[in-house]
């Protein structure tokens, strides 16, 4: 195994199709294995959270997801994403994601954990934002072929 570089799109494309193209062609110019997006959607944020407005403007619908990861099979670059909802595990199954990204805050939900283990043949976890105890317990129900990446919880 080598080691593996991810773009981190997040959301910046905007909500603008063209833009998140344009993203994924860079990294893959630059040498990127795998390019990840997030698979939250608006929808689930609280209708109290003053950010809401802003989530529902930039979200990457599951339309552009669809076209992301053509695109990224296109040229040459593994799609993937953040996942922090069962719910939302069954539409990128589908989708024919090879792997699927476990946020920090959401390393604890065994369910989510046995829901992405049970869809994807890799997950990998981001341990950041939780104790050594909670990172430990999902270690046991990760797969030896799954990752656990250290990383730091420090966001602008």
């Amino acid at each position: 195994m080598y080691t593996k570089i991810i773009a981190e799109a997040a959301s910046s494309a905007n909500a603008d199709v063209e833009l998140g193209k344009a993203m994924i062609r860079a990294a893959k110019d630059v040498g990127v294995d795998l390019y990840k997006g997030q698979g939250w959607l608006a929808k689930y944020v609280s209708d109290t959270d003053a950010d809401k407005p802003r989530y529902t403007k930039y979200e990457t619908t599951d339309e552009h997801h669809k076209i992301y990861k053509e695109y990224c099979d296109e040229i040459g670059i593994e799609y993937f994403v953040t996942i922090t909802r069962t719910e939302r595990v069954p539409f990128f199954k589908e989708l024919g994601l090879k792997k699927a990204k476990v946020a920090s805050v959401n390393l604890s939900d065994s369910k989510l954990l046995a829901a992405l283990i049970e869809a994807f043949p890799e997950v990998i976890a981001s341990t950041a934002c939780q104790s050594d105890d909670i990172v430990k317990q999902a270690a046991q129900i990760l797969r030896p072929t799954d990752t656990l990446m250290h990383c730091r919880g420090v966001y602008p």
